[in-house]
Parts: structure tokens; sequence; C-alpha cells
């Protein structure tokens, strides 16, 4: 099943970053997060 995506114009990705600020925000900061947490792992098995 082949789905045809169109790209947003910029007026729509800027209403949808607007509308959804704190859940990119949070989402941001747990991969952040998440990031750290797997260099304190690499360095630990070194």
């Amino acid at each position: 099943m082949k789905q045809d995506y169109t790209p947003l114009d910029q007026d729509t990705l800027t209403r949808l970053v607007y509308t959804h600020d704190d859940e990119i925000t949070d989402l941001t900061q747990k991969i952040l997060l998440l990031i750290d947490r797997i260099e304190q792992v690499e360095e630990s098995k070194k």
C-alpha cells in the first residue's frame, strides 16, 4: 500500500508547531535525557 505525501506549506507547519509547542518541548527534553543516559551507559562499558 503506497501512500503519497504532500509537503505541508510553511503556514501549516507554523500553526502545527505553535499548537503543539508544549508536546514538542516535552518530547525534546525526553530525547535529550535518553541521549544522556545512552552516553552514560556507553561510558560505563569502557
